[in-house]
């Protein structure tokens, strides 16, 4: 009994053992794609295929599966990335979530990126869309706020503009009424 439990801790430990970002980065330098034994969920031939395709369009990235990502999944995602000098690292977690980490020029997109990949359930596909909103160049615009902030100033400066005009004609009519007035009882 006590060995089949020491065997069965060393079982789990092995794989566990081996995720280390240092030891995985040989095999990841190979294909980008490094999928867990005990990850039978995830299709590592599918995988490759989506790292290929990203890595063809010019984008580095590599794609871990692991049991036991230590200490969390953000800091194992920037170990691997670090450790493999990749342009992104995503890693998909043992309880379904997804985690990155990207090289400084990418970081703006990466939340976005990732949140895209979370919504798909195959990590293929879920790969392609991480790259493709990664590396996608969003064209900035203006907040809708920003927007009616610059409309009601226009209207304003258009209304104090029509009250400013009126109150200068309305002070010219007077001004020649009252001018009228005088000139008509000085001829009088």
């Amino acid at each position: 009994m006590f060995a089949a439990v020491v065997a069965l801790g060393l079982l789990i430990a092995g794989p566990a053992a081996a995720e280390s970002p240092v030891a995985l980065s040989e095999e990841l330098a190979s294909d980008g794609v490094y999928v867990s034994r005990v990850r039978t969920e995830i299709d590592e031939v599918a995988l490759e295929a989506a790292v290929q395709e990203v890595r063809s369009d010019g984008l580095l990235l590599v794609v871990v599966a692991p049991i036991d990502p230590e200490p969390d999944g953000e800091s194992f995602a920037r170990r691997i990335q670090e450790a493999v000098e990749a342009d992104a690292a995503l890693i998909f977690m043992p309880d379904g979530s997804i985690e990155s980490y990207v090289i400084d020029e990418l970081a703006p997109a990466r939340i976005r990126a990732t949140e895209k990949a979370e919504a798909i359930a195959d990590p293929a596909r879920a790969t392609l869309a991480f790259a493709d909103e990664l590396t996608s160049q969003r064209t900035a615009g203006r907040p809708e706020l920003i927007g009616q902030l610059i409309m009601a100033l226009v209207l304003l400066g258009v209304t104090i503009g029509l009250i400013v005009a009126v109150e200068q004609a309305v002070g010219a009519s007077r001004r020649k009424r009252i001018v009228d007035r005088s000139r008509s009882r000085v001829g009088t």
